[in-house]
């Protein structure tokens, strides 16, 4: 499973991947937020559980969100998954 971390830096937002040494920062937490979860769609999409800590400015965890990776069907399997958007992510909250 990989981790996807939204931390606060002293002027902005960072979004991390776990072991990738490629941060991503914004200047706001809507943002980072937005990103990571299209960060872990991508992921679902690609096969791979991802969780995301979102975290407060005063680095406390806020909340984790789960996103298990999408089932391999072929294309005629599942017409109700195809007839999602492609944004559409299926998140579990948890802290």
């Amino acid at each position: 499973m990989r981790r996807i971390l939204v931390t606060a830096l002293s002027d902005g937002w960072k979004v991390t991947l776990d072991d990738i040494d490629n941060d991503m920062v914004f200047r706001s937490g809507r943002e980072a937020e937005r990103t990571a979860r299209r960060l872990a769609d991508r992921l679902a999409r690609a096969g791979v559980d991802s969780e995301i800590h979102l975290h407060l400015k005063d680095g406390s965890l806020a909340a984790k969100f789960l996103s298990p990776a999408a089932p391999r069907s072929s294309a005629n399997d599942n017409v109700e998954a195809a007839a999602l958007p492609k944004h559409a992510i299926r998140w579990s909250a948890s802290i």
